[in-house]
């Protein structure tokens, strides 16, 4: 009888793998920083790994924390569980709903986001740079990570959750604008919708809110310029103005459905106008604002007045000039 032999032949394809270790406690990186940002135009620190939570790495500077005392570290600690709750159960999940989700896993291929904690320049919150989304060989200066830089200075502050709140918006605007549509946002709109995030979270309810603070600034200078972004307070009291008055008036569709197309700017904003049926443009709509902050009186209009109630007591008094009654006198003004 003849044997008959089988031969199994198997082939084995190798295909690239991919991983990424996580980050882990207690591990030390260098990161890139911006030294515009920094009292001393440091562009470089070294910083260390204090926490993980489920979204985040918490980095601290290693010279920011090396002068804690025991007190002080167990102070960090306690701030760091309340931030990594607060972010996990409210400006997470609301945020994404509302404005899409960050690129995740991302340019590290991990689900978290860095945040690095470091001393910045006295009035800076914190920033975010659309440079860690791109891989060293386009730009030199990434860190090549979601990331988003805190003030340490504000590590105390009651307003902690607005500042984090805010710069992650920025993180979802970039996936959502540039990375889909290859397109930079405007920053005025960019920033209004970062703003507006802060209302949707219900951080603005209390007394002392964040947004208490934007009104004063823009009651200091109210004449600032809208679209014209110099990184100025009086240039965040402005939008915050502009954009609870757009809200208010014709829904948060606008700020939302805006982002889902590849115009920016002005140009976004009335073709979403459009697209819902509203019979208005962007430069109607900012003259009926201007004359709400100037009346803000809903019995001549509802176009006429803010209906946030945080706002509803902020009115523009228009300013005078006077000239004697006898004798000579001259005056020249100029306002654009």
């Amino acid at each position: 009888m003849r044997k008959k032999a089988y031969f199994l032949i198997i082939f084995f394809c190798f295909l690239p793998l991919f991983w990424v270790d996580a980050d882990t406690i207690g591990q030390k990186t260098d990161f890139i920083i911006d030294p515009s940002y920094s009292p001393s135009n440091q562009n470089k620190i070294s910083a260390t790994l204090r926490k993980v939570s489920s979204h985040l790495y918490f980095y601290f500077d290693d010279n920011w924390w090396n002068n804690l005392n025991p007190q002080e570290v167990k102070n960090m600690e306690d701030i760091m569980i309340d931030l990594s709750n607060e972010f996990d159960s409210t400006i997470y999940p609301k945020a994404t709903a509302l404005y899409g989700t960050e690129w995740n896993p991302g340019i590290d291929r991990d689900s978290k986001i860095t945040l690095l904690f470091y001393q910045m320049k006295e009035e800076m919150k914190g920033y975010f740079r659309n440079t860690d989304e791109y891989e060293k060989i386009v730009a030199p200066l990434s860190n090549q990570r979601e990331i988003l830089y805190l003030n340490v200075d504000n590590i105390y502050s009651p307003l902690l959750n607005e500042f984090l709140a805010h710069e992650f918006s920025h993180l979802i605007m970039f996936n959502q604008k540039e990375r889909k549509y290859g397109k930079s946002e405007e920053v005025w709109l960019n920033e209004a919708r970062a703003e507006y995030l802060i209302t949707y979270l219900g951080y603005n309810q209390k007394d002392n809110s964040y947004l208490d603070k934007r009104i004063k600034d823009f009651l200091e200078k109210p004449s600032d310029s809208l679209t014209q972004w110099d990184n100025e307070a009086y240039d965040y009291g402005i939008i915050n103005m502009f954009v609870h008055y757009l809200v208010d008036q014709y829904g948060v569709e606008v700020l939302t459905e805006s982002i889902k197309t590849n115009k920016t700017g002005v140009e976004s904003i009335d073709y979403v106008l459009n697209s819902l049926g509203k019979q208005k443009t962007f430069a109607d709509i900012f003259t009926d604002w201007a004359i709400a902050s100037y009346l803000n009186d809903c019995s001549y209009s509802q176009r006429y007045c803010y209906k946030d109630s945080k706002l509803k007591n902020v009115q523009l008094i228009p300013f005078n000039n006077f000239l004697p009654l006898s004798g000579e006198s001259s005056l020249s003004v100029g306002q654009t």
